[in-house]
């Protein structure tokens, strides 16, 4: 295939690259979005001292699916002392980023078009994403309840993605 200028044109549709860069964009903010869901049970104090004296029983170190070896990880040993209504403020505060950008985000897409505002909206979350633990060193949870409302504000352009598909594919 050959342009009007005799230069090769790409093999692969450019709509389907851009769907396809949708789709990682997709997966990149969904897991940004669960990992500190994930990595909140490690990062607090237990609630009581019956379940961190019954977690050896769970699960024994002499059991044959447990290698030790010297190369492994060692985890750090801090541990926030959250209430259940903190973690529940940090976690929730994502979606009420997300929340707020619904409409201003297809908006946006309709006006710059959709790999911009999805680009430049992941491109925000992932920045976010990162500063979590320096924002969580010096400012605490309060900071980070703010960043985390900060991530859904990016994440919220991602509901262009499925209600603006027409906007996204046709660049």
């Amino acid at each position: 295939m050959d342009n009007a200028d005799g230069s090769k044109c790409s093999v692969i549709p450019q709509r389907v690259g851009v769907s396809f860069m949708s789709f990682l964009a997709v997966v990149v903010t969904f897991s940004m979005r669960m990992c500190l869901s994930v990595a909140i049970t490690e990062m607090v104090e237990p609630l009581n001292s019956i379940e961190s004296s019954n977690e050896s029983t769970i699960c024994s170190m002499n059991s044959p699916f447990i290698q030790s070896s010297s190369s492994a990880v060692k985890m750090s040993s801090i541990r926030y002392n959250w209430t259940q209504e903190q973690q529940g403020w940090i976690l929730s505060s994502f979606f009420v980023g997300y929340l707020i950008t619904h409409i201003p985000g297809a908006l946006l897409a309709q006006k710059f078009g959709g790999k911009w505002t999805l680009g430049l909206g992941v491109l925000a979350m992932t920045i976010c994403n990162a500063a979590t633990p320096i924002v969580l060193h010096y400012g605490g949870y309060i900071a980070l309840i703010i960043l985390r409302a900060m991530m859904g504000l990016g994440n919220g352009t991602y509901v262009l993605y499925n209600n603006c598909t027409k906007t996204c594919v046709y660049i």
